[in-house]
């Protein structure tokens, strides 16, 4: 189950085919891989092979690494971390997911993004 805060209005809407494990609600979607990709959130549970819809566009609020010393200014870029999920700041071998709103102190647990692809 995902911990995502939704803000504001729902964003557009893309239905993808589920990968092997499916997805859950709430649960981070990589659409196109790599720190120039894009990520939505999924809206609903989607069993593997069956086609589901991944929001974008939207403000969200979702879980950072934390113990990491990373913060984010606002208008910074947030990467999907490829072993935990959660956001980073690392665009190393992890998904571009969009860009904080809000900044977050090292300290803090989540981040305020906006799903967009990347170059929007």
């Amino acid at each position: 189950m995902s911990t995502n805060v939704r803000k504001g209005a729902p964003g557009r809407k893309i239905t993808l085919t589920a990968p092997t494990g499916g997805w859950s609600s709430g649960d981070l979607i990589t659409i196109l891989a790599g720190n120039s990709g894009w990520v939505g959130e999924a809206v609903t549970d989607v069993a593997v092979g069956a086609t589901g819809a991944v929001e974008v566009g939207h403000q969200v609020t979702i879980p950072k690494n934390t113990g990491t010393g990373e913060s984010f200014a606002v208008g910074a870029v947030v990467y999907k971390d490829a072993s935990t999920g959660m956001a980073t700041a690392a665009p190393t071998g992890n998904d571009y997911i969009g860009r904080a709103v809000a900044s977050a102190s090292t300290a803090a647990t989540t981040v305020e993004t906006v799903f967009a692809p990347a170059g929007a």
